[in-house]
């Protein structure tokens, strides 16, 4: 009871002083309004100051900043423990309540909401005081007519050719921020026509409210100080291209590096770059009006190079000739090559840990043409504590060595994509060792080439037509080989085999530099094997495959598939700095043909930090089948189909100190029936009564670079008992260290789970 006490936040009160508990907000409207919910989102989110975080009454970010005393140094544990995990108080008088009904008012006005009633009241108890605002509104005003300006001016003409574009339409509820976007867009419309000088601060609209009926027009005006240069189109003189310049640098060093190239002036130093490779990716071109849109591609695909720290453009008019500017393109480069070393400990759910060692070295530059060539080693080695077979070890080397081309090598030109997208193609080879002992070890041969490119901020895709894999099993055990003779399934996932196909993978976020309440992710992969192959074979052999003897290539089998997986996420804002995240994963694969089920490294699983959090990593299914403790410790369980979801609502507690509640639930399931894991393949009838699912709490410590992530989950249900017994909510106990030893699941690992 002392501990809660000194932890609610008042105990170190001086007389007077009342501790801000509660901003309360009551919406009272005469009639039903549209997005009410959002609207009171947005005005909760201007009330300031926010009240401490609380749980059961306490306030432990106050008791962290109360238990340290004066810390004049900004560095060190105390300083740590008192202005990152504490918080100070959050008194009454802090709150400026008169302020904040104004820039109520004001959000309500800017919104459409000419006439609203704002007021608040305070309410004081002991140490502890909140404060509740009242809002009255009724339905906003709309818009009735926009009314462009009229004339013979060549700005004028401009103005009514984007007309077509606008962002305000009839019957549209007054939004002083849409207002603002269409003076923005206007502009930018005159800026991409050549009107180099113009800006939004030249144009304002004038608001008619005495139509009635909550009726508005608007008036769109040029202001009369309009510049003379802001109402002439300019045309680029001539480009000018440092492509290696530093700040200290002058002009005159550059003399003797000058070359005429297509129109460019381009200066080099150090000759760093081929010419061509930099003015490839300039869209500012002389003899051809200023262009805003050009001119921020230009810096776009400069930067997306990924071999400058700094790119800017900057314009000067040119003195002898009218109407007329110079583009000055300034490039600063990044260094040539890099290295990086990281050793790491590693613990996983599943119960293994041990340490991990990175190296990578990269070559920016490769060919002069901005080739990013680099080499990687990733080495790691595992055991396992705290479970029945104790000392299973597992030892993992990956090496990899690609090389990225700033461009689309293919046969044909497709018209504008290099212009509006970052286009790259790569190539990479691979190889992969995992030793598990006492079990096996599989070797993995691996290379790509293909493509990348995007669209815009929000639209990405990686294209891969050529994707091969060379799986190859040795060193296995007699207790290993005896589990594959017994189940040809698990043969065929684990046997000796090629993979050779394609793959296509597209992405969708809207997240970037968005402020609302809602946005959206997807991700949707296909990946196709084995076809080509086996179209080949069947026309050029006499004779016919079968799943014990396939069609091979210098003596191995190769996998025939489809796989299709999407990931959509969708966050919602609840507060101003929580949210409301869900997550569906779907995932299903074919094989057919040459084989009979997906190899290894292509199947689905479940469990573990990134899915279903209250199972430990690859321990979940298939479906209701029952694997021993020994089986999910020695073999992955994995499937061919895989149906997952997430829900979890994050939000801030103390300093860096972030919370979450999540739930999770899906489960995974074979193509084909197998007679050794009864209950495994997928049946549309019993799929929902096979989800598994759990529960849990999260603690994230948000250190800017990165989040450090502890989820707490236990189960809910268990698909493999019985029917009847799978729901076992019944039998959390917390306080039974039993229970706790054997589901209460720890989480850590680095970044958000989706």
């Amino acid at each position: 009871m002392l501990f809660c006490w000194s932890c609610t936040g008042t105990k170190k009160l001086q007389e007077g002083e009342f501790l801000l508990t509660k901003n309360d907000l009551k919406v009272e409207t005469s009639e039903k309004i549209k997005n009410q919910i959002t609207l009171e989102g947005e005005l909760r989110a201007i009330i300031e100051p926010k009240p401490n975080f609380s749980i059961l009454g306490m306030r432990p970010g106050i008791w962290f900043y109360n238990l340290i005393g004066n810390t004049p140094k900004k560095k060190g544990l105390k300083h740590f423990i008192k202005h990152k995990l504490g918080s100070p108080p959050v008194l009454l008088e802090n709150a400026d309540s008169e302020k904040v009904a104004e820039n109520l008012k004001s959000h309500l006005i800017n919104n459409g909401f000419f006439k609203p009633k704002v007021d608040f009241s305070i309410s004081q108890k002991k140490k502890k005081a909140a404060i509740t605002y009242k809002v009255g509104i009724s339905s906003p005003y709309t818009i009735s007519n926009i009314h462009f300006p009229k004339g013979n001016s060549p700005v004028v003409e401009m103005i009514a050719q984007s007309r077509e574009m606008s962002l305000l339409e009839k019957g549209q509820p007054y939004n002083y921020e849409i207002l603002e976007k269409e003076l923005e867009r206007i502009s930018d419309f005159l800026r991409e026509k050549g009107y180099f000088y113009f800006n939004p601060n030249f144009l304002m609209f004038k608001v008619d409210s005495t139509l009635g009926d909550k009726k508005v027009n608007f008036f769109l005006e040029i202001k009369p100080d309009l510049p003379e240069n802001a109402q002439q189109a300019f045309e680029i003189a001539d480009v000018v291209v440092y492509a290696e310049y530093y700040v200290n640098d002058e002009k005159a060093e550059f003399k003797n590096d000058t070359t005429e190239i297509g129109g460019f002036t381009y200066i080099s130093k150090e000759g760093l770059f081929k010419p061509q490779a930099i003015l490839d990716n300039i869209f500012i071109r002389s003899g051809s009006l200023y262009n805003r849109a050009f001119h921020r591609l230009t810096i776009n695909k400069l930067m997306d190079l990924g071999v400058f720290n700094f790119v800017d453009v900057l314009f000067t008019p040119v003195e002898d000739k009218p109407n007329s500017l110079q583009a000055v393109i300034y490039m600063i480069p990044m260094q040539k090559k890099a290295i990086m070393v990281e050793a790491e400990m590693v613990s996983k759910s599943n119960s293994f840990a041990g340490p991990g060692f990175n190296f990578s070295w990269q070559n920016r530059n490769l060919l002069k043409g901005a080739e990013r060539f680099d080499i990687k080693l990733n080495t790691s080695f595992e055991t396992q504590f705290g479970v029945e077979n104790s000392g299973i070890n597992s030892t993992g080397v990956d090496v990899s060595t690609g090389i990225s081309f700033p461009k689309f090598f293919i046969p044909f030109k497709i018209k504008g994509l290099e212009k509006k997208s970052s286009p790259e193609t790569r190539v990479r080879l691979g190889y992969s060792l995992l030793n598990r002992t006492n079990l096996f070890t599989m070797n993995s041969f691996n290379a790509t080439f293909g493509y990348s490119w995007r669209e815009g901020l929000t639209r990405y895709h990686e294209l891969n037509p050529i994707s091969a894999n060379i799986l190859q099993l040795s060193n296995t055990t007699a207790e290993f080989d005896s589990l594959l003779q017994e189940n040809p399934f698990l043969r065929r996932t684990y046997e000796e085999q090629y993979i050779f196909g394609t793959n296509y993978t597209f992405g969708y976020s809207n997240q970037f530099g968005r402020n609302t309440g809602t946005s959206f992710s997807f991700e949707g992969k296909i990946d196709v094997a084995g076809n080509l192959f086996y179209l080949i074979q069947s026309i050029t052999q006499d004779f016919q495959p079968s799943l014990e003897n396939p069609y091979t290539i210098f003596g191995l089998p190769y996998s025939q598939f489809v796989k299709l997986s999407i990931d959509p996420k969708y966050y919602f804002r609840v507060k101003e700095k929580n949210r409301l995240v869900t997550r569906l994963f779907l995932g299903y694969g074919h094989p057919y043909g040459n084989s009979l089920s997906l190899p290894y490294v292509k199947q689905f699983y479940a469990g573990g930090n990134n899915s279903i959090r209250a199972f430990r990593a690859r321990s979940v299914g298939p479906g209701s089948y029952f694997a021993t403790v020994e089986q999910r410790e020695n073999l992955d369980q994995t499937g061919d189909i895989k149906i997952e979801t997430n829900v979890e609502y994050r939000f801030d507690m103390v300093g860096i100190l972030k919370g979450a509640l999540f739930v999770d639930a899906g489960n995974i399931w074979l193509y084909n029936e197998d007679p050794n894991r009864p209950g495994a393949n997928f049946r549309a009838k019993e799929f929902l009564s096979e989800f598994s699912m759990g529960a849990g709490v999260g603690f994230r410590f948000d250190f800017s670079l990165f989040i450090l992530r502890f989820d707490f989950a236990f189960p809910l249900r268990i698909p493999y008992l019985p029917k009847e017994e799978r729901w076992v909510i019944d039998k959390v106990n917390f306080f039974n260290s039993d229970w706790r030893n054997d589901h209460l699941v720890l989480n850590v690992a680095i970044g958000y789970p989706f």
